[in-house]
């Protein structure tokens, strides 16, 4: 059984912090608006047809 090396268990230790910082993070970038899209709920024939 092989070991990783140290370098390869310190990235992965550290590209998961960052991971977990940023998924925790990424909801306030709304303050207090909930997430819009602006595609349009019924769609018209042409549209459908693209």
């Amino acid at each position: 059984m092989n070991k990783k090396p140290w370098w390869q268990r310190l990235s992965a230790y550290l590209l998961g912090v960052v991971d977990e910082y940023w998924a925790m993070r990424e909801p306030s970038q709304y303050h207090e608006h909930n997430p819009q899209c602006d595609l349009e709920p019924n769609p018209t024939a042409s549209e459908v047809a693209d």
